[in-house]
């Protein structure tokens, strides 16, 4: 039921950014870059961020969404990281649990399959790892965010036979902005 929850939020958000846009660009919701090695791998991917304060109870509260696709332009993986502020500082990353009423910045990871609209693999949180996320820049006017990022993930449901049972991203970094502000 959690997976489902935590997919059902990355999903609804999605929508919702795309219903925003006019015309058939889905690109017209990604906005900046983002980085990383994944399992010693340079891992290139597109960021968006959106405010939900009905999820966190804080209007200056949001999350951001990193999603990598292949070569046929489908959605395969989706990196999330939940409840973040404009508060320069190095955090630490926790377990996302989306029945949990705290304020801690949280991070999940899945896999998509099926041209990008079903779930694949979900991982969770390795929580043995040292998992950070720095707010390096913001600009609030802009509602732009600069951040860097460590995070390594555990299998939970496998679905797809040869997929690692650990995914790491290291050295991560994402400059993106944050829509309905």
């Amino acid at each position: 039921m959690l997976i489902c929850k935590s997919f059902f939020f990355i999903a609804l958000s999605t929508i919702t950014l795309f219903a925003c846009h006019k015309g058939d660009d889905k690109d017209a919701v990604y906005w900046g870059e983002a980085t990383a090695n994944k399992n010693n791998t340079p891992w290139v991917a597109k960021p968006y961020a959106v405010y939900v304060p009905f999820l966190y109870g804080n209007k200056d509260t949001f999350g951001i969404n990193v999603e990598w696709f292949d070569d046929q332009g489908s959605r395969r993986e989706i990196l999330s990281f939940f409840r973040l502020s404009y508060k320069k500082g190095l955090y630490k990353v926790n377990l996302h649990n989306v029945t949990r009423q705290i304020y801690d910045i949280t991070a999940s990871y899945g896999t998509v399959q099926s041209g990008g609209d079903v779930q694949g693999d979900d991982y969770d949180l390795d929580t043995l790892a040292n998992n950070t996320l720095e707010i390096v820049d913001f600009n609030k006017a802009k509602h732009e965010m600069t951040i860097k990022f460590d995070a390594a993930f555990v299998i939970k449901t496998r679905r797809v036979a040869t997929s690692p049972e650990r995914v790491v991203f290291k050295d991560g970094y994402v400059k993106t902005r944050v829509y309905n502000p």
